[in-house]
């Protein structure tokens, strides 16, 4: 069975391990996947009795359904309070792009420039890749965009690629890519969406 999901519908992930009917599991927050890993985050301590030789099961829980795959753990990264775990991708996963984040439902104010023109907008969605804006203007540029959001602890900027436009009730729904954001930034909207993914779990 071919696994087709976006990293949009994802709740959380859980891995288990073990054999002769012993098998142990601990949940994680995704938090980004390429052509060949994924990187997910966990909190709990690295269970000490897992062999990353071995082969994992690996549970992605979508909006959508569960879905369940065999694959192998690459690496085990200890970072302040995370755990860091990059995970083979599955053969039987399909990429709907080449690089995705976990995305998080998030209101911001922002504002966002066209050309020499700024519009006052609110985030619908947040990631490390980009932005989804509402604004009640449907401008775009091919030229030059870029944006400014004011988030809880600092103000992200960046330049912005158009992806695609849709209604949302009487506002316009700018979708953008970031294409010029400062690793600081970059960093920061990584671990704001981790540690939001990691609450809801």
């Amino acid at each position: 069975m071919r696994i087709s999901f976006s990293l949009d519908d994802m709740r959380y992930l859980r891995i288990g391990y073990g054999d002769n009917g012993a098998v142990k599991n601990f949940k994680l927050a995704l938090q980004e996947k390429n052509e060949s890993d994924f990187i997910a985050v966990m909190t709990e301590p690295f269970p000490e009795d897992l062999d990353i030789t071995k082969p994992v099961t690996v549970e992605f829980i979508c909006n959508s359904g569960l879905y369940k795959t065999t694959t192998f753990i690459r690496s085990v990264n200890k970072e302040g309070s995370y755990t860091y775990l990059t995970v083979k991708n599955p053969e039987t996963l399909d990429y709907q792009q080449n690089r995705e984040f976990y995305r998080i439902i998030a209101s911001y104010d922002c504002i966002y420039m066209v050309d020499d023109e700024a519009y006052n907008a609110v985030t619908y969605d947040i990631s490390a890749g980009g932005v989804s804006i509402l604004s009640q203007v449907n401008a775009i540029s091919k030229e030059d965009m870029h944006i400014a959001i004011s988030l809880p602890d600092k103000e992200v900027r960046a330049h912005l690629k158009f992806m695609r436009c849709e209604m949302a009730e009487d506002d316009y729904k700018l979708s953008f890519e970031f294409t010029d954001l400062s690793k600081a930034d970059y960093d920061y909207l990584l671990g704001l969406c981790v540690n939001t993914q990691l609450s809801d779990i």
